[in-house]
């Protein structure tokens, strides 16, 4: 009934997310600006280079390191040794 009414939605899950290079391709080449050379583009440029790409790297370690038991005890280890000698 619902694929009647409101057609075929893509789910949030159906493409896995991009990867830290592939922001820095969209930025550079996407699709989402036509002039390539415009304000719009730069600022778009500015934007994923301090914005969406450093958050994406913190996060993507993040998921790393809490996806196994063994990777988050190690990476709590190694943040309490730079805790301690800092």
């Amino acid at each position: 009934m619902w694929a009647v009414a409101v057609g075929d939605v893509a789910s949030l899950w159906s493409e896995s997310p991009a990867s830290p290079a592939g922001l820095v391709r969209y930025a550079r080449d996407g699709a989402w600006c036509r002039d390539n050379r415009g304000f719009i583009r730069a600022a778009g440029r500015v934007y994923h280079t301090v914005v969406s790409i450093p958050v994406c790297l913190l996060l993507y370690t993040l998921a790393l390191l809490v996806q196994r038991p063994g990777r988050m005890a190690c990476g709590l280890f190694i943040v309490l040794i730079l805790w301690l000698v800092l």
